[in-house]
């Protein structure tokens, strides 16, 4: 990459198309904030293993110029790409602190095969890895900041899959690899239950000053999650996920949920997730997939609306779960109808709908 004095480009327009030549962009990529998965791949892959804070720091050098620099607009970029795969989370070792040690790197290149497509896991295009401009210049990348490629008539899907492997050293992985759906007892509602029994009952101070707590209501009406995000514990009875957050971070990975079972607002057993953490499935997935099965144990599913083709969500759902919509469906960008949504063709969207009411979801009536 070609060294650039960043801080003395005054034109933010100057600055986008710089970016986009040091950083190897594709010429059809012209959505900034599509340019801001790649500036973060390339950062991550330069400074892997680091901390987000450390990524995020990086990143204001170079995006202070632009309107690209909003915080919440790189969390959700960060959050999508640890999602579908491109960025790894590294479990944090026991003598570590909960939330600054946690270690970002960057997937090993790989690439999950679609019935119309390819989808490109790891790929940031550097010196090792990097892709000749042919076949860079077919790369697209979706709202939720995938990396794909559409075959056609002088690149069809075998010769692209094949050239991918032989010649670039990528991996090709299956649906279920890449999904990475957790084994059959953590789909189990009696398996956590079985956790929180013989958990832990001696739980730090929940009006610890340098963090924030939060617990998810069991509510009449559970459609938007973020109104069933309450602070109140006095007299709490029964299983609930509690989130702590520390108060100076900005980054929404880095909250923390706890199954905890309350008696009278006090806290008697508690379970973290932390021993069931992987590379792909993390605390928090564990967590929105819990109070799923929470809600359907109280007759109080959470639903989800159909509109033509598009299924509309309004509560986070498990990191799995996003990426089985994601081989099946393409995300949608506009987010003023739900939290998100994604557009499914007329062959895939009953399959889709089956699956997510087989998860514990309902739909909207």
């Amino acid at each position: 990459m070609e060294k650039t004095n960043f801080q003395q480009i005054k034109d933010p327009d100057q600055l986008i198309n710089i970016l986009k030549k040091n950083y190897n962009i594709p010429n059809n990529i012209i959505s900034n904030e599509l340019i801001l998965y790649s500036v973060i791949r390339r950062n991550l892959y330069i400074l892997q293993p680091c901390t987000k804070i450390k990524l995020l720091n990086s990143l204001k050098t170079l995006l202070e110029l632009t309107n690209l620099l909003i915080d919440e607009k790189i969390d959700k970029a960060i959050e999508n790409l640890i999602e579908n795969s491109d960025i790894v989370e590294l479990k944090k070792s026991e003598f570590e602190t909960d939330f600054l040690t946690e270690r970002l790197v960057m997937a090993s290149p790989a690439l999950v095969e679609l019935e119309d497509s390819i989808i490109l896991v790891g790929h940031e295009n550097n010196n090792f890895y990097k892709t000749d401009n042919e076949l860079n210049s077919k790369v697209s990348i979706n709202s939720d900041g995938r990396r794909i490629i559409y075959p056609d008539e002088t690149y069809n899907l075998m010769k692209i899959s094949n050239e991918l492997v032989g010649k670039y050293g990528f991996v090709k992985l299956n649906n279920s690899d890449w999904i990475k759906q957790p084994n059959k007892k953590k789909l189990d509602i009696k398996f956590w239950k079985k956790k929180l029994d013989s958990g832990q009952s001696s739980f730090p101070l929940i009006n610890d000053s340098q963090s924030e707590y939060t617990y998810i209501a069991q509510q009449d009406d559970v459609k938007y999650y973020n109104k069933r995000l309450l602070k109140d514990f006095d007299s709490l009875n029964g299983d609930f996920i509690v989130r702590k957050k520390k108060i100076y971070s900005s980054f929404s990975h880095n909250y923390k949920f706890i199954l905890c079972r309350f008696k009278l607002g006090n806290i008697t057993n508690f379970y973290d997730f932390t021993n069931d953490v992987t590379p792909k499935n993390s605390n928090r997935d564990f967590a929105w997939f819990v109070q799923i099965q929470i809600d359907k144990e109280n007759a109080n599913n959470q639903r989800f609306d159909v509109i033509s083709n598009e299924i509309i969500f309004f509560s986070p759902l498990p990191s799995w779960v996003k990426r089985y919509l994601r081989v099946h469906g393409i995300e949608v960008s506009d987010k003023s109808k739900g939290l998100f949504s994604f557009k499914f063709d007329n062959s895939k969207i009953n399959i889709v709908i089956s699956y997510l009411e087989k998860l514990g979801l309902k739909k909207s009536d």
